[in-house]
This record gives C-alpha cells, structure tokens and sequence, in this order.
C-alpha cells in the first residue's frame, strides 16, 4: 500500500485528496538521502539534495526531512518540554483564545488543516507567545506551523518552529522593523535582478508609493498566492537556503508573472490582484520556478547582505534623525541618510519605521537595559551603543558576558567565553579612562574557519561591523562601504581578524582596533575598512578593563 505522509489527525482529507500524486513505484528515490543529510557536516552537498530532489507532497521523506534540517540549524529540543508548557498555560483543557499579537490575521491560512489542525496551530502560536516574549510582529509564523502539521505532530512542529526562531537574523523577521526592512530589500533586489518586470508593476501603479506598500506584503505572495503543491518544495528550500530562498522565489515569481501576464487586464483589475491571480494560477510547475530562482547569476549571500546593511542603516539614520539628537552619532550632513541615496521615494517605510521605533524605544529599550551592569559604562551610555545597532539586535537583552576582571587577561579565557557568541560589542576603558570598542558581527570562532580549498580565512565578519569611541566624546564609524556600495577596494573590507597572538577589527592601511594576546596592550590607527579617526589619544594604549558585551 503506498505511503501517506499527510498528517490525517489534523489534516481534511477530502480537501487534500485531490493534490496528490502517488506513485507505484517502490523504491521511490530520496528516501536514502535522509541519512545523508544527518550525517552530513558539508552543507554544499545538502543544498544540492535539496534542490535537486522535487518529492510529491506525499513522499515519505517529510516524514524527518524538515526535523533533520531544522537540526542543522539548531541542536536544542523543544519536545520534551511542549506539553509540559501547555499544562502551565491552559491547564488540563486547551481553551480557544485570541490569537498572539504578533500574528498578523491576513496571514491565518489553514491549508487544507480541519478544525482539530487549526486548533493546534493557534495552540503552537500560544505556546511560542509565552516562550518567545520578545517576537513582536511574525506574519509567518501561521502559515508556516500550518504547513509543519501535515508532516508532524503538534510538538515536533513546535520544537522545528522554536529552532528557525533561534536564528532570527536568517531565517524569519520577528519584529516590524524587520519586516520593513525586509520589503525593502526585496524591492531593491528586484529591481536589480526583474528590472523589466519591476518597470511593470510601476508602470501599472499611478503612485511609487503604492509599489512600496505592495511589496511590504511579498510574504503573501508565496503564502497567500502559490498553490500548497509549491509551498511543500519552497519550504524544503526554505529550511536549508534560509531566508535568501525566498527572494529568490519573489523574484522569479515576478519575472514569470511578466513574462505571462496579459497586460490587456490591468484596467479592470488592481495590480496586487493581477499578481495574486496570476500566482494561483501559475502556468508553471514549481520545478521551473525553482530553477528559474536558483538560476540567478551574481545572487550572492554576500551581496544580500550588503544590500541588507545598506537598507538597515538608511532606515536607521531616518530613525535616529527623527528620534533623537543629532550629537548621539556625532554624524555630519553628510554621513546622515540623505547621503546613502534617500529620496521622497523612501518615505513611506521611514514613516512607519518611525512609529516602529519609538515602540521599541518605549517597550523595550527602557526594559532591556533598566538592568544592565558594566564596569566600563552606563546604562545611559549603552542606550547611546543600544541606538547605533541594526534593528534586529536591538530587539534583545544585552548582557556583559566576559570581564577582564574575572575571566582573566589573556586570550584563550577570551576566546572560551565568547567565542561562539554573535554578535558582540568590544569595549575597553584604557588606564587614561578613554572608553572605545567595536561593534563585532560574527563571532570569533569564526577564526578557526575555512573556504572550500581548506584555507583559513584570514579575515571575517561583515559590513554591519563598526567602531566607535563613548569618552571622551561619541563617535561612531561604520563600514565604508555602507555609503559607497559595492565599489570599495579589498582593504576596505576587512573587518574582524583573530588567532593566538592578538584580536583586530579593522584594517587596511592601519590597525582599526588591535589587542594583544593578554589584552593589556592594545593599538588604535586609521584604518580603510572603516575611514576612522584613531580611537583613541595615543596610538598605542593600555587596556584598565576590557568586557564583551553579549545579546539574549
């Protein structure tokens, strides 16, 4: 009897019977490939499983292939824990409630789940509320646990859930900010890479403006408008390519759609309805529209995330502009927002960053450092730094993780106990009181990492890294390259560098930022990654205190 891999306890059957395709066959291939990917440590090798193998829905492989990439993302276990968490929060009968307010309700798709499926999804939800306080605006989440349920049960999906959740910056915005920031991306990469396709759409739109709050809703184009078929296979990618597949999904989406689309409809419909219809109704099957996505020439995770800063830290300057005084940054005209490119154009998301923010500010910035202690600065003082990070990490908890007062002064102390930390900040108090640090975007076991020819790499990290000086003055020095894109020489991008003899984040033509191995003796000088002033008075300084902030 061939094998059904859709959950019957949650999921309408009559709905779904009509989606699937069994085959005879027998030895169905892939199923082999499970064992691969768990044992797997080259992850080359699991994307090309992934993206090669296009199982029907019902294929016995979703049975562990989402657990077991969910794995590779995060080893902690939620199971064992879910129905324990339930008991606490509704007792012994689960009890239909409202919904979190992180779900957005035009996004609650139950994709063929009958009503004992719906339940259990907002039940998920709620579970996720209590564990995850911090998430404040996750539109995904509905569809995607939806989808979990017709492979899994309800802990497993919750457990798979909590583990892409780990890992916010590369798998699902959790906040609005980073949802807006997100739209805006993908609006910039479409541009770059379905150039005709976006000259369309903004063709058909009276007002740019309304091209903007059309893809501030580009989630809903593959969750609302693709057929469940598709959604299987997208999220088989989603899990192993992160959130960098699903820009590639919208952009081959819009390409598709302008290459297919009868234009002769556009005055009889709107054109967020035009796509919407067109993506229900795809002339294609998701194998072309996968190809098509993968097949993007120059789509770089490097790229993304440089055009991701760019897009962070002209939001952000707009923010800060409006938000609080101009002396924080210590910014010129020139280094403001208005010199990374903004024009009116941009407003409408500045706008609704704005209100976003000055929630965070209220909601979380007051709570998030009310308790926090350093030996180097103040509360009032980190609120400064607080306000300098990238929107997605200035959701969470700082923490002084590591003193130089009790972990000791050397290194391999250094590297034990924050070495698997990202990110971090590095703040040194010098014996002359001057106070300065760095912003440190990837974590310093990041030392010990190799490209595909085995040859460590000499420096990493990446554009969102920055310097700064809190006394005897603020400063801050972000990345060069953040103001003039993708056209800076290799000096300027070297950003973080560390081995057994010293930690350095900076460089090119100078030491940004350099510690000894005992990080009593450290060295400040202009450098190209970051056009900064020396840090500090004197080139050359004595660390009084060095700590490492972390974030929760």
């Amino acid at each position: 009897m061939p094998f059904n891999s859709l959950n019957g306890k949650y999921v309408n059957s009559k709905s779904i019977e009509r989606l699937i395709s069994i085959k005879d066959d027998e030895n169905i291939p892939g199923v082999e490939d499970i064992s691969i990917i768990s044992a797997s440590q080259d992850i080359k090798q699991i994307k090309e499983i992934i993206r090669n193998n296009h199982w029907s829905i019902d294929h016995p492989i979703r049975q562990n292939l989402w657990e077991c990439l969910t794995n590779q993302i995060s080893t902690d276990e939620h199971i064992d824990i879910y129905h324990e968490l339930v008991k606490d929060l509704f007792g012994d009968n689960y009890y239909n409630c409202s919904l979190p307010s992180f779900v957005d309700p035009a996004y609650c798709i139950r994709y063929h789940l009958n009503t004992d499926g719906k339940q259990t999804v907002e039940k998920i939800l709620q579970i996720i509320r209590q564990s995850k306080p911090d998430i404040t605006y996750c539109p995904v989440l509905y569809p995607l646990i939806s989808i979990f349920l017709h492979y899994m049960s309800e802990e497993m999906a919750y457990s798979c859930t909590m583990k892409i959740l780990s890992d916010k910056q590369n798998y699902i915005s959790q906040t609005k900010g980073d949802h807006t920031a997100s739209a805006y991306l993908v609006m910039k990469l479409c541009k770059k890479y379905a150039k005709n396709a976006y000259l369309q759409l903004e063709k058909e739109l009276k007002e740019h403006e309304d091209l903007e709050n059309m893809f501030q809703n580009w989630i809903s184009w593959i969750f609302k408008g693709l057929p469940f078929t598709y959604l299987v296979r997208i999220v088989d990618c989603f899990l192993v390519d992160k959130k960098k597949s699903l820009y590639r999904i919208v952009i081959a989406l819009l390409i598709l759609y302008n290459k297919n689309v009868d234009k002769s409809t556009s005055e009889d419909l709107g054109s967020l309805q035009k796509l919407m219809d067109f993506f229900q109704n795809i002339p294609v099957p998701v194998e072309k529209v996968l190809k098509m996505g993968y097949g993007i020439r120059g789509f770089s995770e490097k790229l993304v995330n440089q055009q991701l800063v760019k897009v962070q830290m002209t939001l952000k300057s707009h923010t800060n502009l409006g938000g609080r005084s101009q002396s924080a940054d210590r910014l010129s005209p020139s280094q403001s927002g208005y010199h990374l490119g903004i024009n009116s154009s941009d407003q409408p998301i500045i706008r609704q960053l704005k209100m976003d923010s000055s929630c965070r500010t209220r909601s979380v910035g007051v709570v998030a450092l009310g308790n926090f202690k350093s030996c180097i600065i103040t509360p009032e003082q980190m609120s400064v730094i607080w306000s300098w990070l990238p929107l997605r990490i200035s959701m969470s908890q700082p923490e002084v993780i590591y003193s130089s007062n009790e972990h000791g002064v050397c290194l391999t102390a250094f590297y034990m106990t924050v070495g698997e930390w990202e990110p971090t900040i590095l703040l040194i108090k010098s014996t002359s009181d001057e106070i300065i640090g760095a912003y440190c975007s990837s974590a310093w076991n990041e030392r010990n990492s190799s490209d595909v020819q085995n040859k460590k790499y000499t420096y990493f990290g990446n554009g969102e890294t920055f310097l700064f000086t809190i006394s005897p003055e603020l400063r801050k020095y972000h990345w060069v390259g953040s103001v003039s894109g993708e056209d800076v020489p290799h000096s300027a991008k070297l950003f973080m560098a560390a081995d057994n003899h010293m930690i350095n984040v900076g460089a090119g033509n100078g030491q940004g930022l350099l510690l000894d191995d005992n990080l009593l003796y450290g060295r400040t000088e202009h450098c190209d990654t970051f056009d900064n002033e020396p840090l500090c008075s004197s080139n050359n300084f004595q660390c009084k205190v060095v700590e490492v902030i972390g974030f929760k």
